[in-house]
């Protein structure tokens, strides 16, 4: 992939000021320089390697962007995070851009997902990603630092936190991450509606590996739409 630095329109970006003022979020202009390339790289890109699907330039801002930063707040404390079935980077990059004090991992089964990453980031001087092209069903936390395959890079067995968006129900998120999981780990999913029956089958099979599971109703500027993150600690 060739180096280019488009720019999102003026439209989005102010919209995308206004939520981060509506929301509260504390981003250096440094940070958000970093989310608006990866915004426009994404808006670039998306039909070439099947990206993203928006209905206009404006959910860019509103389905992905907003979305994925309102998450800042829930990963105040971590150190280490696991963005898995990243996609286009979404949480995970907008937050790594968002916190450069926190190491990011962002995983994606995909490897020209992954080697668009790769370039976003480089582009983005972002210095604390890691991009790993596997499944998650495939890490261990055998290692302090596992090689994986089809990557180039070394990836931190160790994650204190995970966050995914709307893979999969609760109970096989629980079970794919099962390999990874250590104690005092936080899975943050992001869901649509209250996903009363999801918790309910989680409590069901999963009650004695989970010490709590909490429901955040999530306020995304501008996005007319029910969202939440299921935070999930072990």
């Amino acid at each position: 992939m060739q180096s280019e630095r488009p720019e999102i329109t003026q439209a989005q970006r102010q919209l995308l000021s206004r939520g981060i003022e509506y929301s509260g979020l504390d981003i250096s202009a440094e940070a958000l320089s970093a989310i608006e390339l990866h915004l426009s790289l994404v808006q670039k890109w998306r039909h070439r390697i099947n990206l993203i699907s928006i209905a206009n330039d404006l959910e860019l801002i509103t389905h992905h962007a907003l979305d994925s930063l309102v998450l800042l707040p829930f990963i105040e404390q971590s150190q280490r995070v696991l963005d898995f079935g990243t996609g286009a980077g979404f949480p995970g990059l907008q937050l790594a851009g968002a916190r450069p004090d926190i190491a990011f991992s962002l995983l994606d089964s995909r490897q020209r997902r992954i080697e668009f990453l790769r370039m976003v980031s480089a582009q983005a001087g972002l210095g604390n990603t890691t991009f790993i092209n596997s499944r998650i069903e495939d890490l261990s936390v055998s290692e302090e630092l596992k090689e994986l395959p089809h990557s180039d890079v070394h990836a931190p067995a160790k994650f204190d936190t995970l966050v995914v968006r709307a893979v999969a129900p609760l109970e096989q998120l629980v079970l794919l991450t099962a390999p990874l999981r250590i104690s005092g780990q936080r899975l943050i999913a992001m869901k649509g509606q209250y996903p009363h029956a999801e918790l309910e089958a989680l409590k069901n099979k999963y009650a004695d590996q989970i010490v709590s599971v909490q429901v955040e109703p999530l306020d995304v500027p501008f996005l007319k739409a029910e969202r939440h993150a299921v935070v999930i600690e072990y």
